[in-house]
């Protein structure tokens, strides 16, 4: 017998070519469903896509222009390359802009009064299991305070 694998073509014992194996069958690539979550975690109206950007465009305006363009893309949380780019394609395709909603307030802000809250709740939970000598007045005064600063947002 000759010292070739019989995959060699022409190698066979019987000095017949054999053909080589046939190729790993591959599962047919199945395409995604519009309805199946994003891969980068959901946000709403938000593409999962990514096209390239690779053409630049300048622009000039006055200052107070581009104090308004760079103020509306901050309050928006997006950069201004990417406000201008939605309002020129919305502008292309004839619909109206689609831009994240403006930040009503700032989120420091609004960290704060999250924290005065919880450790409003964590008081009261104390008081009612007795562990701290706060009367429900004052836990309702606090509450109230923290009430009016919000309504005064």
């Amino acid at each position: 017998m000759p010292l070739t694998t019989k995959w060699i073509k022409g190698a066979s014992p019987t000095g017949v070519a054999v053909p080589p194996p046939p190729l790993a069958v591959r599962r047919p690539v199945l395409p995604k469903k519009d309805d199946a979550m994003p891969s980068r975690g959901y946000r709403k109206g938000i593409s999962d896509t990514k096209e390239p950007v690779d053409r630049f465009i300048r622009s000039r305006m006055t200052t107070a222009e581009h104090a308004a363009v760079q103020a509306e893309a901050t309050s928006r949380s997006i950069t201004v390359s990417k406000l201008v780019r939605n309002l020129v394609r919305a502008h292309l395709e004839g619909r109206r802009l689609e831009a994240p909603h403006e930040r009503g307030h700032d989120a420091a802000l609004i960290r704060e009064l999250a924290r005065c809250g919880n450790n409003l709740n964590q008081l009261a939970k104390q008081a009612n299991v007795g562990a701290v000598p706060v009367s429900e007045t004052e836990l309702r005064a606090a509450l109230n305070a923290i009430i009016a600063v919000i309504a005064d947002l």
